[in-house]
């Protein structure tokens, strides 16, 4: 089931990414061995935790911040509460399941909590990652992907992705990727070949891993392409873990880029948005929703529709740059021009 799940959402990416919009950033889970309540309230200060470093985007600034007076009334932001069980994946199915609480919390006012801590916010709509993983394990060489990999080998990346909200996606695996990339050009990082083959996804970043696993520890060489700049990184441990801080080391390169420190007493800003190439009432309605996902727009006034463009006046808040790299995932709007003489800035619609 869940192969399908992400087979239909790799399947919408061909069809176009209009950047990716994280449902469960107010969400986090946490093993219990009961349903005690006085259990449940003891774990939810964790639990918050975990949420505060998704919503912050880097988990260094969280350590240095003093949380003491927000984790002791978490129970207060506690929204929805619920215990489910899930598979341990381990080489032994013997294993029991093991008992979860699940918690969401109020969007609101976690983030104003943030805020009032002096910690920059990173919104719900982050840029889509496609990762191309090689794995070396007992002597057996393997990309990994949805349509050729166990579970027990994707979950750990996912849980990982899921933990610090980043949208990770695994390609395929198809005959289409098998045709274009091999094992050895993600293992010796063979850019051009990847990013070949990465076209079809439509995503923003491009994350490639070398994976090299040795008596149930793994070393994993990372490197990330983002708009046009490369990072790399080392990870190492078990897998599972070696996975969760190489994915955390990548969230805290991405936050830099996109969260920002929201002032509520600095004065709203605006920009004026000339938009090129909308077509017709369709491109217009895709425009307006992929706009009013974006956190940091507070308003949105429509001044002018004709002629295959479309002029509007944004309201925002925080820094216009963070405003600009956000506008720029998704493969939706290109930054035609500079600010005209007026201070409009100039866009063209994707098809």
């Amino acid at each position: 089931m869940h192969r399908l799940i992400f087979s239909l959402i790799l399947l919408s990416l061909t069809c176009g990414s209009y950047a990716a919009e994280v449902n469960n950033l107010y969400h986090a889970q946490l093993p219990i061995d009961s349903r005690d309540e006085q259990k449940r309230d003891q774990l939810t200060p964790a639990l918050l935790k975990q949420v505060i470093v998704k919503v912050v985007g880097n988990s260094s600034e969280v350590e240095k911040a003093d949380l003491t007076a927000v984790l002791d009334k978490a129970t207060t932001l506690v929204q929805q509460y619920e215990y489910h069980r899930t598979n341990v994946v381990q080489a032994d199915l013997t294993q029991p399941d093991q008992l979860v609480l699940k918690q969401r919390f109020d969007a609101d006012g976690v983030n104003k909590a943030i805020r009032d801590l002096g910690l920059p916010v990173w919104g719900r709509v982050r840029p889509d990652i496609l990762a191309w993983v090689a794995l070396k394990q007992d002597g057996k060489q393997t990309l990994l992907g949805l349509e050729n990999s166990e579970t027990k080998l994707i979950q750990p990346l996912n849980e990982a992705a899921e933990q610090r909200g980043l949208p990770i996606l695994l390609p395929l695996m198809d005959l289409q990727d098998l045709s274009q990339v091999s094992f050895d050009a993600v293992w010796q990082q063979d850019n051009a070949v990847i990013q070949a083959a990465s076209l079809r996804y439509g995503a923003d970043i491009l994350l490639l891993a070398q994976v090299n696993q040795d008596n149930g520890n793994a070393t994993i060489e990372w490197q990330a392409l983002i708009d046009g700049d490369i990072k790399r990184w080392q990870s190492q441990g078990k897998l599972p873990d070696a996975f969760k801080h190489g994915i955390g080391e990548l969230a805290d390169v991405l936050a830099n880029r996109f969260s920002q420190t929201i002032d509520t007493n600095q004065a709203v800003q605006r920009l004026q948005m000339n938009i090129s190439d909308v077509m017709d009432y369709g491109d217009f309605t895709r425009t307006m929703t992929y706009l009013r996902q974006l956190d940091y727009i507070t308003d949105i006034r429509v001044m002018n529709l004709n002629e295959q463009k479309l002029d509007l006046d944004i309201a925002f808040n925080g820094n216009l740059q963070v405003l600009q790299r956000t506008l720029a995932v998704g493969r939706m709007l290109t930054e035609e021009t500079s600010f005209d003489s007026n201070g409009a800035k100039s866009y063209r619609l994707l098809p």
